[in-house]
């Protein structure tokens, strides 16, 4: 999303995202040590969904003071730009029904009706996929633009994953995300899959839809934090013929 981005912007940024996003995470820290606000509980999941908010109006707000947009309008233009039209509408379809396929493949739905997914996507959204402008559309490129492929999928696999760290304090955390070490690899996962989607697509929607659709797949799908060796082997699987796909086909390196 940024044409001259420098080391120097993409720590500006990333000392931002976790600065802001982690004071709203203490605030649900502090409220469930006095037992002010549950993770469970409607108003503990709004703090959490205004921290993960942060980083795409963060980088927002840091292009309007670069002058790199003039305005939302122009920073939301850019985030839907898609250069390939065509290969990518092609590349969503196929994608979202090879990967519900593997989550059926590999995950128990707990009984949950398809239905469920209607109130999964939204929330998925808000909880992932808004914040996904930024970590997809400025902070893998400034990362790629340095190194190579695959490292810089991994690299911000690892930010991705502590900047949700201070959340593990939180009563609640653990049921739902697993444990610490399975969140990193899903992470380092899903950063690799997302790397593909924009190596392929180009486009930061996307991978806004990815990101959607593998979170919703966590809300619907019991043990997809890498929890099994079952969901291990199937995702592996598809993360390998995915990369596959990429390296040949995608872009070579990213152009900021």
């Amino acid at each position: 999303m940024k044409s001259n981005a420098s080391y120097r912007n993409m720590f500006d940024v990333l000392l931002a995202i976790f600065f802001v996003s982690w004071m709203f995470f203490e605030v649900m820290i502090l409220g469930n040590k006095f037992d002010i606000l549950r993770y469970s509980g409607l108003s503990g999941k709004l703090i959490v969904i205004i921290g993960r908010l942060v980083p795409t109006v963060v980088v927002y707000m840091f292009m309007v003071v670069w002058q790199d947009v003039k305005d939302a309008v122009e920073f939301l233009h850019r985030a839907i730009y898609t250069p390939f039209k065509v290969r990518t509408i092609i590349f969503l379809l196929v994608f979202i029904a090879g990967h519900i396929y593997v989550l059926h493949l590999a995950g128990e739905s707990m009984g949950r009706a398809s239905a469920f997914w209607v109130m999964a996507l939204p929330y998925a959204f808000l909880n992932a996929g808004f914040a996904e402008v930024a970590w997809s559309g400025f902070i893998f490129p400034c990362i790629w633009n340095r190194i190579s492929f695959i490292p810089a999928c991994m690299i911000t696999g690892f930010l991705y994953t502590f900047y949700s760290l201070p959340l593990w304090r939180v009563e609640g955390v653990r049921q739902e995300l697993g444990e610490f070490s399975h969140y990193m690899i899903y992470c380092c996962y899903a950063c690799l899959v997302l790397g593909c989607v924009y190596r392929l697509t180009e486009s930061i929607i996307a991978c806004v839809i990815v990101r959607v659709l593998i979170q919703a797949g966590l809300y619907f799908f019991e043990d997809m934090i890498f929890g099994s060796p079952k969901v291990n082997l199937v995702l592996f699987l598809e993360l390998v013929i995915l990369l596959v796909i990429a390296l040949v086909f995608g872009k070579k390196k990213d152009t900021l």
